[in-house]
């Protein structure tokens, strides 16, 4: 069909009799048999695609965020850590004499014995070795707060040093003791009777704890971990 004009050739002989500014070029799709006429501008012109809107500059963009400073801490945690602790004291500031005193008078006695020969060396330091070891039992069950092995100790202790205390006291006086020619007077020994003032002193010391010192609660503070402990 050679002598017939394709509808694409009819279109732009009809855009050419239009005047100038009214004449409207066929689009992509104009070429295609029995589409309509369109042109670029009203292609472009769809729903949806209006232009976007240019970016702020990055400086605009970025978010501050608040300052991390290293190392330090929120008020909460600035607060000092504490913790409850029983007694007044600390038990080790009435204890630690309460052993000095009970070593040393120990040591007295088993001179005496083994000057006087009335006692044997060995019981001697039994004798006292077990009022140390009473002392230290209380002060355990202070510590963990086991009322039975406490006031069970602190029983046991007052019998011991009670006990330790009279048989100082009997020796200590002048008395008829065995000799090599029969029965002798011997005169007071003054040793005993320290030996007996350090017994009572401890003793009295262990029952100030009780009733004063090792009562009530005192507040300790605890280091951080991070830093120390």
């Amino acid at each position: 069909m050679t002598g017939r004009l394709c509808s694409g050739e009819w279109a732009g002989v009809a855009l050419s009799l239009l005047p100038d500014g009214m004449a409207c070029y066929p689009s992509s799709r104009s070429t295609h048999r029995g589409n309509p006429i369109v042109s670029d501008e009203s292609t472009t012109d769809k729903p949806g695609d209006e232009s976007v809107p240019e970016l702020p500059p990055p400086a605009e963009r970025s978010m501050e965020l608040p300052a991390v400073i290293i190392g330090e801490r929120g008020d909460e945690e600035q607060r000092p850590r504490v913790r409850l602790l029983p007694g007044r004291v600390p038990k080790s500031v009435v204890l630690f004499p309460a052993y000095a005193a009970v070593g040393l008078a120990g040591l007295l006695a088993t001179h005496f014995s083994l000057e006087y020969g009335e006692w044997h060396p060995a019981m001697t330091l039994l004798g006292w070795g077990l009022l140390c070891c009473w002392y230290w039992v209380y002060g355990v069950g202070h510590s963990y707060r086991r009322w039975l092995m406490k006031y069970f100790s602190l029983l046991m202790s007052t019998i011991t040093a009670g006990g330790l205390i009279a048989f100082s006291a009997m020796r200590s006086r002048s008395m008829l003791v065995p000799g090599d020619e029969g029965m002798v007077l011997r005169s007071t020994v003054p040793t005993l009777f320290i030996v007996n003032a350090l017994t009572i002193s401890s003793l009295i010391a262990v029952f100030v704890h009780v009733f004063y010192l090792g009562r009530g609660y005192r507040q300790k503070q605890l280091h951080d971990t991070n830093e120390a402990d």
